[in-house]
C-alpha cells in the first residue's frame, strides 16, 4: 500500500528515507 507509506512518510521525515528506497 504506497499510500500507507506516504501517510507515514509526512507523520515521520525519517520515514522519508524509507520512501526513497522504495
Amino acid at each position: 500500500h504506497i499510500q500507507a507509506k506516504a501517510e507515514a512518510t509526512i507523520r515521520s521525515p525519517r520515514a522519508n528515507s524509507t520512501l526513497n528506497l522504495e
